[in-house]
């Protein structure tokens, strides 16, 4: 398959980086259990063909929001220069145009900024599973959008976007955000606290007057320092991507999540993610 990876293969997924928790009527929390671990359905949804992905990948390089790349060791893709990505998922689908792109190709219109319906149009998926409902504090996707996602969306090392190889952009802009994601997720195992710390922040999101990215930031405020960042509106930091796999634990779509960040991984990053067994030696991690 043919598209940059960190532009699409999570991305497609519409796992907010952010909380996910605004400001709410105080209400009762209900304890959500994880959906139980299943074999992943067969392929659904719509294929996507190699050149549309090309077309996806190069439609996003062609005018993202400057601010969310570092300055250092810029990779050079079409017609610009792009340093570290230090944003999360939030830019990657909008302050990237992602949905745009999507829409292209899709032969549909983009209705606001966060237009979502796009990825629904070119998948043939719903972007939402029957557990969701306006009562939930945060959304609850899809699993099989997930699985749809890691099966069309991560390319070869070599596959080319704007002339640029997938293997470059990866290690230029795209690492340290699927570098944090994967230690956010193996920091939760590794732990032994991953059911409660959903807990807590399935309680937290029900409580009127909480702001999720506060909750994080006090919560976790010592976790993964090596990644650095700060919330200034546009910085994914590594609370923000715990918060990520809180959520995605409770909503079910954890597991083929992980599953595809593993793929990615492997074939983007395997020297490094192979590192990661030293620290990381809970029994409950599948490498």
């Amino acid at each position: 398959m043919r598209c940059a990876p960190a532009i699409i293969v999570l991305s497609i997924l519409l796992l907010s980086c952010s909380s996910g928790v605004g400001k709410r009527e105080a209400k009762e929390p209900v304890p959500v259990e994880p959906a139980a671990a299943v074999e992943p359905a067969p392929q659904t949804g719509t294929a996507i063909e190699q050149g549309v992905l090309s077309q996806i990948g190069t439609c996003w390089f062609r005018k993202p929001y400057s601010y969310m790349f570092g300055s250092s060791a810029p990779v050079s893709v079409g017609e610009s220069s792009f340093g570290m990505l230090l944003a999360g998922i939030g830019g990657i689908l909008y302050y990237g145009d992602l949905n745009q792109c999507f829409a292209e190709q899709a032969g549909t219109n983009v209705k606001s900024y966060s237009d979502n319906k796009p990825f629904e149009a070119l998948s043939g998926l719903p972007i939402h599973s029957d557990r969701m409902d306006e009562s939930q504090p945060f959304g609850f996707y899809n699993p099989d959008l997930v699985v749809w996602g890691y099966t069309n969306l991560i390319p070869a090392q070599t596959d080319l976007i704007a002339g640029v190889s997938a293997q470059t952009i990866y290690s230029g802009v795209f690492s340290r955000f699927f570098r944090m994601m994967t230690e956010s997720y193996l920091h939760l195992v590794q732990a032994g606290t991953y059911r409660q710390e959903m807990d807590a922040y399935w309680k937290m999101a029900n409580q009127t007057g909480q702001d999720g990215i506060d909750y994080l930031q006090a919560r976790y405020q010592t976790a993964l320092p090596g990644y650095g960042g700060s919330w200034d509106g546009t910085t994914m930091t590594p609370q923000m991507a715990i918060g990520f796999w809180l959520r995605r634990g409770l909503d079910g779509t954890s597991e083929e999540l992980w599953t595809g960040l593993r793929k990615v991984m492997l074939r983007f990053d395997g020297q490094w993610y192979a590192g990661l067994r030293s620290t990381y030696n809970s029994n409950d991690i599948v490498w």
